[in-house]
């Protein structure tokens, strides 16, 4: 696996999970200490998974979701963009693909990564074959 594509996986899980369950970022920590969302303060990563999850229940294909995320005590502003690249079905679960750019301090990363909806209605990262 290319370190790119290394980096990639870890931070959708990590973005995945945080939506879903805070105290698992701290596992992550460690892989993304170098990465811009393993920067982001908790309250940062909140508001980030919650643009995630209003733009994979409501947007279309090839639509563009701009954030921003300001600076507070403890980390950085940030911005970027997530799009939807396209949507599938894994068995039951609607499953789309999200590229997204991240920036922060003259500082860009770009990741490719799939979501799906679980049947509570979480977002999900998963891995998909292309």
């Amino acid at each position: 696996m290319s370190r790119r594509l290394a980096v990639n996986v870890r931070a959708c899980v990590c973005l995945a999970m945080c939506a879903v369950a805070w105290p698992a970022q701290a596992y992550f920590d460690h892989f993304l200490n170098n990465t811009i969302v393993g920067r982001l303060s908790r309250p940062q990563t909140e508001t980030l998974a919650a643009i995630y999850r209003t733009a994979l229940s409501e947007k279309d294909d090839g639509s563009t979701t701009p954030f921003q995320l300001e600076a507070d005590k403890d980390a950085k502003a940030a911005e970027g963009s997530m799009t939807l690249v396209k949507t599938t079905q894994k068995g039951d679960q609607r499953c789309r693909q999200v590229k997204s750019e991240f920036r922060q301090a003259g500082k860009t990363e770009k990741w490719t990564g799939w979501y799906c909806r679980k049947g509570d209605g979480d977002w999900r990262r998963t891995q998909m074959k292309e």
